[in-house]
Parts: structure tokens; C-alpha cells; sequence
């Protein structure tokens, strides 16, 4: 009886900041307001609408959680467009992971199984020549010139590995990768910065690292598919032992995901 009474029940129809969060999601997405352009003023949006100032408010507070928008409140404020990038993709998967009591070796696997993936991939590129290696040498060239500075190190290395996945150009593949190397470095840097490396990480360390790294620049520059991908597989089963401690089972928290996409200077 009861699934008759549902099925002749009307659907709920959206509410109204819903729909009108979901118009402004698509124009944010199809790129018709572009990254770090304004939204509407929320009187301009009552007028497109032809709703009152609550529903605005309400639609801008969802975009707000969606990561699509910063809302700056004063005489100034307004509602800026963030396009999504892996970093919305790291807080969803962070918070997954979280809810399902996830470790951080099991992402750090994830990592070695899928980023020599888009090394191998970066190498059977036929334009690699102009439009992968330029970027991964100019991205090889900060991480050297830092091997002396554990932060910059740090940072510069996180964007060379982003590159690295960009370099696959399946772009479905960068995205997941790309959200994995997030999680994994706002990790590394909170313990980093709580000195909790499970071993010291010396200038030699480091210098020894980006020497690898060049190395597997070469490999991609060469067109030698399995050798990218045997390099990087070995250059990131050294590299992730010093954020691991020796039980693997550093949990996940999706709140230092969140503080790392909201600082700008780690950006």
C-alpha cells in the first residue's frame, strides 16, 4: 500500500535556491563566467530571477560550499567564480576516504600504481617535443634551484608532479591523479611540519630526488614508454617513504585537505 501512496505522490519539485544554484553551477562550468570574474550582484541576480533576496542568498551559500565561489561580505564584497581544479576533487575524495577510515599508505598507493600510468603516457605523446617537455624542464628547473629550501622544495615538487599528470593528456586520468597528489601533499606538509617524516629529509635527499626526477624527464623526452614508467614507479617508492611512518597508518583528514586548498600561499 505504501508504494502506491508513493508512486501516485508528486516528485518534490527543487527548491528554489537549488535551481537557481544549478543555473549559476552550469554557467560557472560551461565557462560563460570565467575564473576570478564576479557574479551578478545579488540584486541583479534577484532581477534575473524575479525571486526575492533569501533564495540568493541561500543559492550562493551552496556554490560557496561547492567550492564554486568566495563570497566577500563588507561595502566591497561580491561573489567571485573559482573554476574547479583537483583541489575540489582531493576535498571530496578526502572526505570519502575519511567516512571509510582510510590510511594515507593506501592512497600513496593509489599514487605509484597510477602516476607512472601517465608517465608512460607523457612518453608515447608525438607532440611531447612542444607541448609537454617545455613546462616539465621549466617545472624540473624550480624544484632544483630549491633542493637547499625544504618548503620551496616542497611546493615545487608538488607542481611538478601535477604537471607530470597533465603530461599524460587523458584528462580524466590528470584529474584523479592530480586530487590524489593533493591529498597526499597537504599530508606531507602538515607532518612536515609537525616534524612527524618518518625519516629526515637532508639537502642530499633532496638534491638525489630531483636528479630522478630529471632522469625521467629524459625517459618521457625519449619516447621510452617503459622506462618512464619503470623510473617514476622507483622514484616514488623511495620518495613517499619519508612521509610514511613504519605502520602505514596515518589516517586521513579531510579537514587539512580543505586548509591547504584555502591558503593562498601554498598555492
Amino acid at each position: 500500500m505504501s508504494a502506491e501512496i508513493d508512486a501516485k505522490r508528486p516528485a518534490r519539485s527543487p527548491r528554489l535556491a537549488d535551481r537557481i544554484a544549478a543555473s549559476l553551477r552550469d554557467r560557472i562550468l560551461c565557462g560563460e563566467i570565467g575564473d576570478g570574474e564576479p557574479l551578478p550582484t545579488q540584486e541583479r541576480l534577484m532581477e534575473q530571477f524575479s525571486v526575492s533576496q533569501p533564495p540568493v542568498r541561500e543559492a550562493l551559500r551552496i556554490l560557496e560550499a561547492d567550492g564554486l565561489i568566495t563570497v566577500r561580505r563588507g561595502k566591497n564584497g561580491g561573489a567571485i567564480v573559482h573554476a574547479p581544479g583537483e583541489d575540489v576533487a582531493a576535498r571530496a575524495i578526502a572526505s570519502i576516504l575519511q567516512a571509510r577510515t582510510v590510511c594515507l599508505e593506501d592512497v600513496g598507493q593509489a599514487i605509484r600504481v597510477l602516476e607512472p600510468i601517465c608517465c608512460e603516457l607523457a612518453a608515447r605523446r608525438r607532440d611531447r617535443a612542444r607541448v609537454v617537455l617545455p613546462e616539465l624542464r621549466r617545472r624540473l628547473d624550480a624544484v632544483r634551484a630549491a633542493t637547499g629550501d625544504a618548503e620551496r622544495y616542497r611546493s615545487r615538487s608538488a607542481r611538478f608532479h601535477q604537471e607530470l599528470v597533465q603530461a599524460s593528456g587523458n584528462q580524466t586520468l590528470a584529474t584523479l591523479v592530480g586530487a590524489l597528489e593533493a591529498l597526499w601533499a597537504a599530508h606531507a606538509r602538515a607532518r612536515a611540519e609537525g616534524g612527524e617524516w618518518a625519516r629526515p629529509v637532508r639537502d642530499a635527499d633532496r638534491e638525489r630526488y630531483a636528479r630522478a626526477m630529471s632522469e625521467l624527464v629524459e625517459a618521457i623526452e625519449a619516447g621510452d614508454a617503459a622506462l618512464a614508467r619503470e623510473r617514476c614507479s622507483a622514484y616514488l617508492a623511495r620518495a613517499t617513504r619519508h612521509t610514511l611512518v613504519d605502520d602505514d597508518r596515518i589516517p586521513i583528514s579531510a579537514a587539512l585537505v580543505a586548509e591547504a586548498g584555502e591558503d593562498p600561499a601554498r598555492a
